[in-house]
């Protein structure tokens, strides 16, 4: 299974490829949502892991991009978010930062395990 993590932070971005490959997935990376937009489609993860603060473009519309378009509107994606939110349009899970990361492993298999 293929994880795509779009974040503009490096570090956020290190970290959850760390956890992502500890827990057997392999890990693409987007440094912006232009790139994350691309990268979905040429590499076809399995699931991508969101930041909705982005320096190009917010998540939101990311998500609405994705949705939009024939080869990525199956594409399940996980929002993860500074902000104290519990739903986002199109998300299919929303976690808020700092992250529970033992959380997100359990909907990360729950979400693969359906494709």
């Amino acid at each position: 299974m293929r994880v795509l993590i779009v974040d503009d932070d490096p570090q956020n971005r290190l970290l959850l490829k760390l956890f992502c490959k500890k827990w057997g997935y392999e890990v693409i990376e987007a440094k912006s949502g232009t790139e994350g937009i691309k990268k979905a489609k040429e590499e076809k993860p399995s699931v991508i892991l969101l930041d909705l603060l982005l320096g190009d473009i917010k998540g939101e519309e990311v998500i609405k991009l994705l949705k939009s378009q024939q080869e990525t509107k199956n594409l399940p994606v996980i929002v993860i978010s500074a902000y104290d939110i519990c739903e986002v349009e199109g998300a299919d899970a929303v976690f808020p930062k700092p992250l529970d990361f033992s959380l997100l492993r359990l909907t990360l298999q729950k979400i693969t395990r359906n494709l």
